[in-house]
């Protein structure tokens, strides 16, 4: 959850948002230390998330997988799960392809791996997602050969937390 950007579609369109995995908008860089704001911002998202989802999120995904003390302070004080990222596929490049996105993520897909990938270009070049779209394939043909499943971070085998939804 990064800072949280007013969101003004309709409720059901911002259902469909958070059903599909989108979150909000607007990253702004985490590395100038501010421990109270970091608290504040993460709480409102965590309140926005909570209002229109009508569960508390479970996981901080830092802007840009960058990870510095202020957000990661406040969202274990939030009771948050901090993820990042072990593989990629570079799909935010203008040069990205399926099979380029697929040959990067590659060696990064093994047990336990969480995989970023994007389904909105809103801060990366335009049609990237398509790219992304066209790499679904082969990631899922790789998996299926290598015995890994597939499935959201609720699944990813953290005690306590299989099964629980947002």
């Amino acid at each position: 959850m990064a800072r949280f950007q007013r969101d003004r579609r309709a409720p059901a369109d911002r259902r469909q948002a958070r059903h599909q995995g989108r979150r909000p908008r607007h990253h702004r860089p985490q590395w100038y230390p501010a421990p109270a704001r970091d608290l504040r911002e993460l709480r409102r998202a965590e309140d926005a998330v909570t209002g229109l989802c009508g569960a508390r999120p479970l996981w901080y995904r830092p802007p840009y997988g960058v990870l510095t003390a202020g957000p990661a302070l406040a969202a274990r004080r939030l009771g948050l799960r901090t993820v990042l990222w072990t593989a990629w596929g570079r799909d935010w490049t203008a040069q990205a392809t399926g099979e380029s996105v697929y040959a990067t993520a590659r060696p990064g897909l093994t047990a336990g791996a969480t995989l970023l990938l994007h389904d909105s270009d809103c801060t990366s070049a335009p049609d990237s997602w398509r790219a992304t779209l066209a790499a679904l394939p082969l990631i899922a043909a790789h998996c299926r050969t290598h015995d890994l499943t597939l499935g959201p971070l609720r699944d990813h085998g953290v005690p306590g937390l299989r099964g629980r939804r947002i």
